[in-house]
């Protein structure tokens, strides 16, 4: 009991630093061993950062640990982590880019892959890339969105003065300026756009021709898209559902050109989320209209990536909504005279709206010599290996001298990102707060909605 009363009047901040100090005398932690950031650190223990920064602190009075600006807090000794020899590349799990990664990339680089899907990782993973900066820099393959955070916390090196005068800036100007945009902030560049994945509309012509269905027109609407769901909808006579509709990608990308038919958007130009507004809510009605079709089936987590383009080449779906990963099947197996794809319809502004996810590379902050870095940087971004990189992972490249259909072209041209915020948890409330309902059919009223709006701008505020 006395023990126990004596632990607990000694403060967490001195608890933490007594902890740490036995894992490094007892040889847990070896000299030279790059500590957890203090983020990691408050997090792994359940304080708070100004307890785990005081830790540290009282470590640093007793000679224990070293704290370097830039690379972080090391175990004192006379080794240090050095960097590494070769050059390497970080990425999110992208299994069908990695092994093409390995035959594109020098002999002496390596690949490293954080392995998660799942997008309440992102910050996680942000953190593993600060960790690999500051002990071994290199090169990070990224979308659109984990840019927009990763630069915002200085974890990537810009480019622009790099690029200047470069045969890479030149071959640059070949890339679709919407795929260049995208991967910038603040008007500066921090990444080499490789591909997109625009999100289309891709349809089984002999499923339009049983039915005598005209197919739709580049020029359609939405209401064109609802008058389709009906007659391509087919039940067997005892009352299975043989054929649906729709094939939905329910994701954000697959589902903000109807979310945002009538011109709601998720954040505003100041970054604060918009949800709470007539015109968002007027857009998730005509998305529940789609939803709950019975002719609508959706790519549900845990399903092959190419499920709806498969169901589509047997004809067991007219339609998908979706992009080239689920289109890259349709045209391998279905014949050409068979196969049509359209932009999806556009807003009441006018014009289409396309969802265009980017991936690009760009250099992690924290090397001493970022030109070094960005001349492998210029050894990979090749056309030859940035086509070879597209084929791999079935991405429309974000090259324009590529041939496309019309269609795609205009959509990879002309699309723009759904989401593309510096908040590192902005997108995980955009996900928890609204789309699971959204995916759970319990769609909020108005005033859920409003509130919901509240609640992200609140929780984005207080980091």
């Amino acid at each position: 009991m006395s023990a126990e009363r004596n632990i607990r009047s000694v403060p967490r901040t001195r608890q933490l630093a007594q902890e740490l100090e036995k894992e490094i005398t007892a040889g847990i932690r070896g000299a030279g061993t790059l500590l957890p950031s203090i983020r990691e650190l408050a997090e792994e223990r359940g304080v708070g950062p100004s307890s785990a920064l005081g830790a540290y602190r009282l470590l640093e009075r007793k000679g224990l640990v070293v704290r370097e600006a830039g690379r972080g807090t090391f175990v004192a000794g006379n080794e240090r982590p050095p960097v590494e020899p070769g050059v390497r590349i970080y990425t999110w799990d992208q299994k069908n880019f990695q092994e093409e990664l390995l035959q594109v990339f020098k002999p002496q680089g390596e690949v490293f892959r954080f392995e998660s899907t799942n997008y309440r990782d992102y910050p996680r993973y942000l953190d593993w890339l600060n960790r690999r900066r500051r002990q071994t820099p290199g090169l990070v393959v990224l979308d659109e969105y984990l840019l927009q955070v990763a630069s915002a916390e200085g974890l990537l090196e810009p480019l622009d003065e790099l690029l200047e005068g470069t045969d890479t800036e030149r071959y640059l100007a070949t890339f679709a300026p919407s795929c260049r945009r995208a991967l910038c902030r603040d008007g500066r560049c921090y990444a080499l756009p490789i591909s997109c994945l625009p999100t289309m509309a891709y349809f089984n012509r002999r499923v339009f021709r049983e039915i005598g269905v005209p197919l739709p027109k580049p020029e359609w609407s939405w209401e064109d898209f609802f008058e389709l769901l009906d007659p391509l909808t087919r039940y067997s006579s005892d009352g299975r559902l043989e054929r649906g509709a729709v094939g939905l990608m329910l994701d954000s990308n697959g589902c903000m050109p109807l979310l945002s038919r009538y011109g709601g958007e998720l954040f505003d130009r100041a970054g604060n989320c918009a949800i709470g507004s007539e015109a968002f809510f007027a857009g998730i009605r005509d998305f529940m209209r789609l939803y709950t079709h019975p002719g609508c089936c959706v790519h549900k987590m845990g399903d092959r990536r190419d499920a709806l383009g498969r169901l589509l080449v047997a004809g067991r779906l007219g339609i998908v909504i979706g992009n080239e990963l689920d289109a890259a099947v349709v045209r391998r197996e279905l014949p050409p005279g068979d196969f049509q794809e359209l932009r999806l319809p556009g807003t009441i502004r006018g014009g289409h709206f396309t969802t265009l996810p980017v991936r690009g590379v760009g250099i992690l902050a924290g090397t001493p010599n970022p030109a070094e870095l960005f001349r492998e940087l210029e050894i990979l971004y090749q056309p030859e290996n940035i086509n070879r990189l597209c084929a791999a992972g079935e991405h429309i490249p974000a090259e324009t001298s590529t041939t496309l259909s019309p269609e795609t072209e205009a959509a990879r041209n002309t699309g723009r990102p759904v989401c593309q915020h510096p908040n590192r948890i902005a997108e995980i409330l955009l996900h928890e707060l609204l789309f699971e309902l959204l995916w759970h059919q319990m769609p909020p009223s108005f005033g859920e909605l409003v509130d919901i709006e509240r609640q992200i701008n609140r929780r984005l505020r207080s980091r």
